[in-house]
């Protein structure tokens, strides 16, 4: 890991992000913080990079994206949560990011959630969020939050293959947007909300996540690990995170984990 100088990092980050690692290049901020966890750093140590070589999101796909033009970071938690209450971690990382895209984009779309963690600007990807839940025996150990943000590519910077799927904040906001100032609101927001998860009330952060996420309500079609697609209406969240989709036939189906696509009405 070749480290740089991040004093633009330092500067946006509360203290509670700590230690602080700041590299130009790294395979991926993920395998970075799962070393730091096994070797018992603190709650709060967190990684940021320039650029990630072997980047990958949620089921393991690349993530790639051009030097200095996205929020690339990853962060070591310690929630006294139960296992099944991980995913909560990233829905209060997504609420906000959201509502700091919202603060220093305010010319974009209103930012909003794709179940389970994308986030998307005027129906486009702009950012990937997951989580890794870190086990020793049958104890959380630790929760590698990861996120990867579109904030300065142009058009031209994405892929063939998903160039009409994805934007970054600037293309979305017609001007360029500081990553300073987005990961400083970001920030914030997050510890207020992971605050509350940890004192036992994760009612604010799930109440925020519904009002955020597009998902629900709409047709749906959901490729899920390990099972057929099933194609109906998003209807709801159950209390793990599953999304809960509505069948032709009525049948409710709770998608784990997957890919879902919003569907065209009709």
């Amino acid at each position: 890991m070749d480290a740089i100088d991040g004093d633009w990092v330092r500067q946006a980050l509360p203290g509670f992000f700590s230690p602080l690692e700041v590299a130009a290049s790294v395979p991926t901020t993920m395998v970075r913080a799962a070393e730091l966890a096994a070797s018992g750093v603190p709650e709060g140590a967190t990684v940021v990079t320039e650029e990630q070589t072997e980047g990958r999101g949620r089921l393991g796909r690349a993530w790639v994206a051009p030097p200095g033009s996205s929020l690339l970071l990853s962060v070591v938690l310690r929630p006294p949560l139960a296992r099944e209450a991980v995913w909560l971690t990233v829905a209060a990382a997504g609420v906000a990011l959201a509502a700091a895209v919202d603060e220093v984009a305010p010319k974009a779309a209103p930012a909003g959630l794709k179940w389970p963690n994308d986030l998307e600007l005027g129906g486009r990807k702009a950012a990937g969020l997951l989580a890794e839940a870190h086990l020793e025996g049958d104890r959380l150990a630790a929760v590698l939050l990861g996120m990867g943000v579109n904030v300065g590519q142009g058009s031209a910077d994405f892929p063939p293959e998903v160039a009409d799927r994805a934007t970054s904040v600037s293309l979305a906001a017609g001007a360029p947007v500081d990553r300073a100032d987005l990961l400083a609101a970001w920030a914030g927001r997050f510890l207020e909300g992971y605050a509350s998860l940890r004192d036992g009330r994760p009612g604010p952060v799930l109440a925020a996540y519904r009002e955020r996420l597009v998902t629900v309500g709409r047709p749906v079609r959901a490729d899920r690990v390990g099972a057929d697609p099933v194609v109906g209406t998003a209807v709801d969240l159950t209390p793990t995170g599953a999304l809960v989709v509505q069948t032709p036939s009525g049948a409710r189906v709770e998608v784990l984990a997957g890919d879902v696509h919003h569907l065209r009405p009709g």
